[in-house]
C-alpha cells in the first residue's frame, strides 16, 4: 500500500513540475513561487530539471541552473518514462503506448547441436515492436512493420534487413562477425551495437552507438553477399552516423541526445526537436493504419517538439488542435486530413 502511495505521490510531483516547465516557455508564472516549489524536497527540484533537460526551449534549462543551487539536483534521477508521461497529462494529452506484441516468427529456428547453425525469419506488423533473441546471446529490437531474416553458419552471422527499422546489440564473437544486408549496403560488426533503418525510398540510416561497425558495397545478391568483394568500406565509430539516399552518402557526429531522440521508439516513444510538421506526420504515419495527411501547404513547415506515444492519433490530433490551432477531418476509417478550416 505504501508502495502506491509513494507512485502516487511520484506522478504527482511529476505533474506539477510539468505545468511549471509549460508555464515558464509562456512567461506567465512567479518566481519566488517556483523557486518555493523547488525547495520543498529534492524530488521536486530533480524531477523539474529532468523535464527542463526533455523541453524544446533550452533557455528555461539555463535560467534554472541560475537560479537553484546544484547540489540540490544530483541526487535523484527521473526515469525517462515518467518525464514523458507527466509531460503529456499536463499538456492534457493522453497517448497509448505502441504495442509491444511479441514478434512474428514466419519460419522457425532450426539449430544443430552446437547451436552455430541457426536459421528464422521474423517481422512486426504496423504499431508492434519487440525484440528477437539470438542463440548466440545477440539481440535485435525490431520497430514498426520491419521484416529481418537471420542465419548463422559456422563461418558468419548474417541478418538480411529488406525493409524497416532495427536495433543490433551484437554479441562478441572475433570468428563469425555478424552481417546486416539493407538495400545495396552491408553493416558488419564484430561485437557491438547500432541502429540500421531502411526506408521503401531506398534511403538507410546506420547509427552506431557501441563500438565500431563497417559499412561497404552489397555488390550481388542477398544470398552470395558473404562472399561479395568489398569496393568502398566505410569505418564508423559510436557517435556517428551514415545516411544515403539517392543523391547524397555522408559520415556525420550525432550527439547522445540525437541518439536517445532517434531510438525512443524503441520504449514506444517518439521526440521531435522543431521539425516540421511534414516531417512528424511522415513518421508518425509509420506507427498507424490510420494515415494523416496535410491539406494545407502552410502547414507543412510547422514546427513540433515535444515527446508523442507513437500509434495514438487521437492524442496527437487533441495536441495539434490545442497547440496550433490545427483542425482534423475523418475521411472513411483510414484517413485523417489536416486543415485550418
Amino acid at each position: 500500500m505504501k508502495e502506491m502511495e509513494a507512485v502516487a505521490g511520484n506522478q504527482q510531483i511529476m505533474e506539477e513540475a510539468s505545468v511549471w516547465i509549460i508555464r515558464m516557455d509562456r512567461g506567465d508564472y512567479c518566481v519566488e513561487e517556483l523557486i518555493d516549489w523547488m525547495r520543498l524536497s529534492e524530488e521536486h527540484a530533480s524531477s523539474l530539471f529532468q523535464l527542463a533537460s526533455t523541453w524544446d526551449n533550452t533557455d528555461i534549462l539555463c535560467y534554472l541552473s541560475e537560479v537553484f543551487p546544484l547540489q540540490q539536483r544530483k541526487k535523484t534521477m527521473v526515469r525517462p518514462l515518467a518525464v514523458a508521461a507527466s509531460l503529456l497529462v499536463a499538456a492534457g494529452v493522453s497517448f497509448l503506448l505502441l504495442s509491444d506484441s511479441p514478434v512474428s516468427g514466419i519460419q522457425g529456428p532450426t539449430e544443430t547441436a552446437d547451436a552455430t547453425r541457426y536459421s528464422a525469419d521474423y517481422e512486426t506488423a504496423i504499431g508492434e515492436h519487440s525484440t528477437v533473441n539470438l542463440p548466440d546471446g545477440s539481440a535485435i529490437v525490431l520497430n514498426t512493420d520491419t521484416k529481418i531474416s537471420v542465419e548463422f553458419t559456422d563461418q558468419q552471422r548474417m541478418v538480411t534487413l529488406p525493409s524497416g527499422e532495427a536495433h543490433f546489440e551484437v554479441a562478441h564473437d572475433p570468428d563469425r562477425p555478424l552481417s546486416v544486408t539493407a538495400g545495396n549496403k552491408i553493416v558488419e560488426a564484430v561485437g557491438t551495437a547500432f541502429s540500421v533503418e531502411l526506408l521503401r525510398e531506398g534511403e538507410i540510416t546506420v547509427i552506431v552507438t557501441e563500438g565500431k561497425v563497417i559499412v561497404r558495397d552489397n555488390i550481388q545478391q542477398p544470398q552470395s553477399y558473404p562472399d561479395a568483394l568489398l569496393e568502398e568500406v566505410i569505418p564508423l565509430s559510436r557517435g556517428e552516423m551514415f545516411f544515403l539516399s539517392e543523391n547524397d552518402e555522408e559520415v556525420s557526429p550525432v550527439s547522445g541526445e540525437d541518439i536517445a531522440q532517434a531510438l525512443s521508439w524503441r520504449q514506444g516513444n517518439l521526440v521531435f526537436k522543431g521539425e516540421s510538421l511534414k516531417y512528424a506526420i511522415e513518421e508518425i504515419n509509420r506507427y498507424t493504419k490510420i494515415k494523416i495527411r496535410i491539406s494545407d501547404q502552410d502547414l507543412e513547415q510547422v514546427k513540433l517538439a515535444g515527446l508523442f506515444r507513437a500509434g495514438d492519433v487521437d492524442g496527437l490530433l487533441i495536441a495539434l488542435q490545442e497547440t496550433f490551432q490545427i483542425n482534423h477531418k475523418r475521411i472513411g476509417q483510414d484517413l485523417i486530413v489536416l486543415s485550418r478550416d
